[in-house]
């Protein structure tokens, strides 16, 4: 059974439970954060701090909240290559989990007939150009959704690796670099 098929059994009240406890954790989160106690534990636990740090931006990717405050944080306590490191592999990690997650929506209905309501210029994208996944990782978003559009389209996969490799790379850079001149700044 695919992912899809599964989603469409689960009872909507449960869905409804799901997300209230998900926006309830993260608003006593927000509540009891303390900066000074997470500052100490990471520098007293850099492992456990690496696991969490892997868990958090695998959960980012699946929603639209970027990553790059973490990234920026992960830099000032860690280091810029650490978080740069950090950053690159647990999102490339999910990308791929994205992409596989795109293979799985081949039973899409209609979507033919879909695609030929599009404007000429989106029905005849260069999917498969890594020219059009490094500039389509730019766009807001592009990131996160082209991931999954890849994975329906069945691009190589050796060109959606390296292609996202380069552009978490180059964007993790601008952001630890950029992020700390900004901090200096404030």
């Amino acid at each position: 059974m695919e992912i899809g098929q599964t989603l469409q059994k689960i009872p909507s009240w449960v869905k409804t439970t799901l997300i209230i406890v998900f926006i309830t954790c993260i608003v006593v989160f927000l509540k009891f954060f303390d900066m000074a106690y997470v500052k100490e534990f990471m520098w007293d636990n850099p492992q456990l701090s690496l696991i969490i740090s892997f868990a958090i931006y695998f959960l980012t990717s699946f929603t639209f909240i970027p990553s790059s405050p973490l990234t920026i944080f992960m830099s000032i306590l860690s280091g810029p290559l650490l978080a740069i490191t950090v950053a690159v592999v647990a999102n490339t990690i999910s990308a791929l989990v994205q992409y596989y997650l795109g293979t799985t929506l081949k039973d899409v209905k209609d979507f033919d007939n879909v695609r030929n309501k599009m404007p000429a210029f989106l029905q005849n994208l260069p999917i498969n150009s890594p020219l059009f996944l490094l500039i389509g990782r730019v766009i807001p978003g592009g990131m996160r959704g082209l991931s999954v559009i890849c994975g329906f389209h069945h691009v190589h996969l050796s060109t959606y690796i390296w292609t996202t490799i380069i552009m978490y790379l180059l964007n993790s850079i601008v952001i630890v670099f950029g992020g700390i001149e900004l901090i200096e700044l404030i």
